[in-house]
């Protein structure tokens, strides 16, 4: 059983180093070639050792397409040499659309992660189907549940506690108006940080005034904002800023 654990270990860690540091397939085929005799419960090959000890994801049918969640926690993980270095685990998320094929419609829709400080990104989920997610709540569900217990109950690594801490959305504007369940920015109430209505000058939108009430994330998160707002958005109960 330890040799095995050991073996396991070696492996990840192997495949962490790998992929952090962009190192070739071919590359790491002739170091488990070398590390064979001595460690025969390594793999032979680079492809079997990035599959070592992770298990398929589950597929979800949710708001219009298929979605799978491949976890906050197993990206971290994937670095967590790099991540026992560090003193407070802060990270970014990203959420845009991708489109697949020219001759269709379907896309994908990543979220992704950063741990602030290290270089590498991981996929947290990824939504795909013919159009956007058609409900934000079930398409953020997986996601917001496990970021709210990594916050609030932390997790440990090497027996070390850690909490991580989400700290930002970083989106374009078709993301985050998905995300906060707002009007577009090409619409007349469109504008994220003031009150304003636009105006329609020489075919473009636009926000002239200057004194136009600035919006507040109480307001916000209490849906007042309804020519603006097009329902609740589920990162308003973690607590987020939403303006």
């Amino acid at each position: 059983m330890i040799a095995c654990d050991a073996a396991e270990n070696l492996s990840h860690e192997i495949a962490a180093w790998a992929m952090s540091e962009n190192v070739k397939d071919t590359a790491v085929d002739k170091l488990l070639k070398l590390l064979k005799p001595h460690h025969p419960d390594l793999p032979v090959t680079s492809k079997t050792l990035k599959n070592t000890g992770y298990q398929a994801a589950d597929i979800v049918n949710i708001a219009g397409g298929e979605y799978v969640h491949l976890c906050i926690l197993n990206g971290m993980k994937r670095l967590d040499n790099e991540i026992l270095a560090l003193d407070v685990i802060d990270y970014h998320i990203n959420v845009d659309s991708l489109p697949l094929f020219r001759s269709s419609g379907k896309q994908l829709w990543p979220i992704l992660g950063k741990t602030v400080g290290l270089r590498c990104p991981f996929v947290i989920g990824v939504f795909c189907g013919p159009n956007k997610p058609s409900n934000v709540n079930k398409f953020l569900h997986c996601f917001l549940e496990e970021a709210t217990v990594l916050k609030t109950s932390g997790f440990t690594l090497q027996g070390i506690a850690f909490r991580a801490h989400p700290v930002c959305f970083i989106c374009d504007a078709p993301a985050s108006a998905l995300l906060k369940q707002t009007k577009s920015q090409t619409g007349y109430y469109g504008c994220d940080r003031c009150a304003e209505k636009g105006e329609c000058i020489q075919a473009r939108l636009t926000f002239p005034q200057l004194t136009a009430d600035i919006r507040t994330d109480d307001l916000f998160a209490n849906v007042k904002y309804e020519d603006h707002q097009m329902g609740r958005s589920p990162l308003t109960d973690p607590g987020f800023g939403m303006i």
